[in-house]
């Protein structure tokens, strides 16, 4: 099996704490998580047939392809883990938009 490739800002906070929580719960045999130098816009997701997937779309099919990543909800019954999901990724959008703004980080250039 391929391996599937996560691209995210390794300059933006809120995406490299994501990234910690997800490798104690993803193999690195499974997924390798790409740091990228700010050169990004938002999560990049290659999935295990190579085919590349940015922002939402990322992360819905991550979701779909990796069933750990739900864990991140671990608390909330299956059928509302991708729903919970796709909210938290909004919602991380907006303030990333704003730390970036205010000049919190250099995520996003």
């Amino acid at each position: 099996m391929n391996k599937a490739k996560l691209f995210y800002d390794g300059n933006c906070p809120i995406c490299t704490n994501y990234v910690k929580i997800m490798q104690r719960r993803v193999s690195p045999e499974k997924l390798e998580f790409v740091p990228t130098a700010g050169d990004t816009k938002d999560f990049g997701y290659q999935s295990f047939d190579g085919t590349m997937y940015e922002g939402q779309v990322a992360i819905d099919v991550m979701a779909n392809e990796i069933s750990e990543i739900k864990e991140y909800f671990w608390m909330l019954p299956a059928q509302y883990r991708v729903p919970a999901l796709q909210a938290a990724y909004k919602v991380s959008s907006a303030v990333r938009s704003v730390i970036k703004k205010v000049g919190g980080c250099n995520c996003g250039r």
